[in-house]
């Protein structure tokens, strides 16, 4: 069974195959006097797949980032009625408390829907939260279900999310500033993505970075940099006589390294979990799949259950990179992509790339042209 961990004593598992529930129960007696009656046995698949990712992340996440795991990570669960705040924090103003939880090993706290309680409740992002007098920052995601993800895509989604708060403990939105954009303006910046010319060297940046990914030789490697920068300023000048000017590259400068090295970590996280033999989480969640479940995830199973993490690995990543030599109809999500494969490149021609990615005046192109320079 999954609930039980290896490192679990008797009592351990006294707690929780006879006690536990009990607990939840009262809590969740207790909780319906003040008018709260949720509790995490509504969302009990998310459960697990929440103590999944909070597992990987702390069992592999220091392979892919040196000091991720040394910031504290909470994650707010969203469903119809209620979120659920997963936390080691002891008190949570304006929560409910539910109690530890032993398999999530963190305090579970809920309170109605509060901060979007009106919107479609597809949610899968970190923001900060107000706890009190103080800001911290969590991820916020929908159940799997509302999200329409199967389990190893909902989890990867939550390390994706992970990342992004270590972008924020370690950065705390200063190369951001340096650039003048505020986060209205990244998610809604016209980016000239109807120009034929932008999305003609778009396709010719995302072929060479396929190239990459299919080459390991460091003489071609060098070659296929050499050519990506060429093209990285023919765009830059390009797009600076466009309506925007240089907000257009710089657009583009962002997404790539905060969004496509987002989508790098999680890939490198997915590879990581493939060969990680701490759980049986997604074999445990396929032998619970229901009639709507095989349904809704028909075009994204295996006939044994559940898509596996390599699997998604090879439908999801390797598919995206593909994606990259046919640039055609484009959005912002283009520059996931995109970033992801120059993260890639970086990892084959500077592989101490990560130690710089944090450094106010280095972005993913200016890595690049180190590595170049340096190889030279």
């Amino acid at each position: 069974m999954y609930l039980e961990y290896d490192f679990l004593d008797w009592k351990e598992i006294l707690l929780r195959k006879i006690l536990f529930p009990q607990i939840i129960l009262l809590f969740i007696i207790c909780s319906s006097a003040t008018g709260i009656t949720g509790s995490l046995l509504a969302v009990k698949n998310e459960r697990i797949m929440m103590s999944e990712a909070f597992r990987i992340w702390e069992d592999l996440g220091d392979s892919v980032w040196n000091g991720w795991t040394d910031y504290e990570i909470s994650v707010l669960l969203i469903d119809d009625n209620f979120e659920y705040l997963v936390t080691r924090r002891s008190k949570v103003e304006g929560f409910t408390n539910l109690g530890f939880d032993l398999m999530l090993r963190r305090n579970v706290f809920v309170r109605k829907l509060t901060i979007f309680p009106d919107m479609d409740l597809q949610i899968a992002v970190s923001l900060p939260i107000m706890i009190g007098n103080e800001e911290i920052i969590v991820v916020a995601i929908s159940t799997a279900d509302t999200l329409k993800r199967q389990p190893a895509h909902w989890i990867m989604t939550v390390i994706h999310e992970m990342f992004h708060v270590f972008q924020y403990y370690k950065d705390k939105f200063k190369k951001t500033d340096s650039l003048k954009i505020d986060s209205d303006w990244q998610l809604n910046y016209p980016f000239p993505y109807k120009d034929d010319k932008v999305v003609g060297l778009l396709s010719e940046m995302g072929s060479l970075l396929y190239k990459a990914f299919e080459k390991n030789n460091r003489i071609l490697l060098n070659d296929i940099g050499l050519k990506y920068i060429n093209l990285l300023g023919q765009i830059r000048g390009y797009m600076d006589g466009l309506p925007g000017g240089r907000k257009n590259y710089n657009y583009m400068r962002l997404l790539c390294w905060k969004e496509g090295v987002a989508r790098y970590t999680e890939a490198r996280m997915c590879i990581a979990a493939i060969g990680w033999s701490g759980s049986d989480a997604i074999e445990s969640l396929s032998s619970r799949r229901t009639k709507q479940d095989n349904v809704l995830f028909s075009s994204q199973s295996t006939k044994d259950g559940y898509e596996t993490y390599q699997d998604f690995y090879e439908r999801n990543y390797i598919a995206q990179l593909k994606r990259l030599t046919d640039i055609s109809d484009i959005n912002r999500e283009i520059f996931y992509t995109i970033g992801y494969g120059e993260a890639l490149l970086l990892d084959l021609i500077l592989p101490e790339w990560k130690n710089l990615y944090f450094d106010q005046d280095k972005w993913l192109d200016d890595l690049l042209r180190k590595a170049l320079i340096q190889n030279d």
